[in-house]
């Protein structure tokens, strides 16, 4: 009995050398080996530790998103905003009042007005490279304003590009099937998409967008672009 104690005591010593002996080549050596499992290791925390425990807090299965294209900017680029054409310098950022004079219109048509939509979330928009942390909302609790990311009725758009994040511009009920539908646009845009973003169901709802992180998506967007490169995509 005591021989096989102190069998397993040595057992447990050299488990426990070995995992010291790991831990040290882990996070203290500069071999090409070291960096590997580094970047496994915080592959395997981030997307199976990190970030179910997040979704699991913000109560749904996309926390975080980037914004990779330009469609929520207020900024002139091409000298282009709205569909109108703009002579002024190229990729400028407008303030509020002069993105207003021209992307205004469309929205006094729907009846949000100018107070309206200074009162929404992120009324100066949101640039290419911001991350948005997302949280799972009741779609019956969604206002016009707010921030949605939704799979677009384009499901085509989705398999390709994934999520859309735009503004919601209208909200109903539909008596027949109790749901609630939605109309979101691109504040860049100088229109709702038809078939695309017109008559989003709740079922497509993934999230509304709560915090807003400058630059950070700049990293998925390097990230992807890299990926695509080595694939030839």
């Amino acid at each position: 009995m005591k021989h096989s104690f102190i069998f397993l005591m040595n057992k447990k010593k050299g488990f426990l050398d070995y995992l010291k002996r790991f831990w040290k080549y882990l996070w203290h050596d500069d071999s090409l080996g070291s960096y590997v499992l580094n970047f496994i290791f915080a592959f395997i925390f981030i997307k199976y530790l990190f970030f179910p425990t997040i979704g699991f807090l913000l109560n749904n299965d996309y926390p975080m998103v980037a914004i990779v294209s330009g469609s929520m900017e207020h900024k002139i680029v091409n000298h282009n905003v709205c569909d109108k054409n703009v002579v002024d310098t190229q990729n400028k950022n407008l303030n509020f009042d002069e993105w207003w004079s021209l992307c205004g219109t469309y929205y006094e048509k729907i009846n949000i007005t100018k107070a309206d939509f200074k009162d929404f979330d992120y009324s100066g928009g949101l640039n290419i490279g911001d991350m948005m942390v997302l949280y799972g909302k009741d779609p019956k609790n969604i206002e016009v304003g707010e921030i949605l990311v939704f799979i677009p009725q384009d499901r085509n758009f989705f398999v390709q590009k994934g999520p859309v994040i735009h503004r919601v511009v209208d909200k109903w009920e539909n008596e027949n099937d109790g749901k609630f539908y939605f109309a979101t646009k691109g504040d860049h845009n100088s229109e709702i998409f038809k078939d695309f973003e017109n008559n989003i169901s709740s079922d497509n709802v993934i999230a509304v967008g709560v915090v807003r992180i400058p630059y950070m998506g700049y990293v998925k967007i390097m990230f992807t672009k890299l990926v695509s490169y080595v694939t030839g995509g």
